[in-house]
């Protein structure tokens, strides 16, 4: 009889985590699938639209993470006090598009994002049963490296307009503008899935070894989370037997 209150309440927190980690997710799938949209309008209709639309979405994503990272106060106040810089400085970007600024608004992101990903990381690997939510979780954290390394690469474009090459022979970006980061997203899936069809290519040491780096920990993580979450549903089923 006292066990039942107790399991509803359990039932209604993971409930209710779930749904907020499922949002952060579909937020971060739609932020690759507003970037190629925000290029379409910038490339046909003139418009600086595509670029307000794409760091808008960017922006709600920072939001959805620092509010959904973690229920402990703590974690939530840094994600905070990571999240606010980092967001104002991208409105800064829309309002004066100046090189200084996209480079510290993107290391502000990557900061935030990478802090997002330990915090989700924490949660994911001390989880003792293999639900939605932790699976959720997984993939965000999954979704927030490859975000996190696209902004990483606009940094180092940015540092040098010569970081990367094109096999299309498109000229190299004179000024940093919202449209690389389309690309950065891009060059960031293909790398951390290893697909790499070599249209973009690192050319410098430093660009080249960030490169290999995302693409073994995307590798590893992946080996990583399928070996935590089979040996959870093992440890579970034999549970539920005995």
């Amino acid at each position: 009889m006292i066990a039942q209150p107790c399991d509803k309440k359990v039932v209604q927190k993971v409930g209710g985590t779930i749904e907020r980690f499922t949002l952060l997710l579909v937020a971060l799938f739609s932020l690759f699938l507003v970037a190629p949209l925000s290029w379409l309008i910038k490339t046909y209709l003139f418009s600086e639209i595509g670029a307000l639309l794409l760091i808008s979405v960017l922006s709600v994503d920072i939001l959805l993470a620092a509010l959904f990272a973690s229920d402990r106060r703590r974690d939530r106040t840094i994600a905070w006090f990571l999240a606010i810089p980092s967001l104002a400085a991208y409105g800064l970007c829309l309002v004066a598009d100046n090189n200084l600024l996209w480079g510290v608004a993107h290391a502000l992101g990557v900061a935030f994002l990478v802090y997002t990903m330990i915090v989700v990381a924490r949660y994911v690997f001390r989880a003792t049963r293999v639900t939605w939510n932790t699976v959720s979780a997984a993939l965000c954290i999954y979704l927030l490296f490859g975000v996190a390394y696209a902004l990483l690469y606009a940094i180092l474009l940015l540092l040098d307009p010569g970081s990367f090459s094109w096999s299309a022979g498109e000229e190299a970006w004179t000024e940093f503008e919202s449209e690389f980061l389309v690309t950065a997203l891009y060059y960031s899936l293909v790398t951390m899935t290893t697909l790499g069809y070599g249209d973009v290519t690192p050319t410098t040491p430093v660009t080249q070894m960030a490169a290999s780096v995302q693409a073994l920990v995307g590798q590893l993580y992946v080996a990583v989370l399928i070996a935590r979450l089979v040996g959870l549903h093992v440890a579970e089923a034999m549970t539920e037997r005995e």
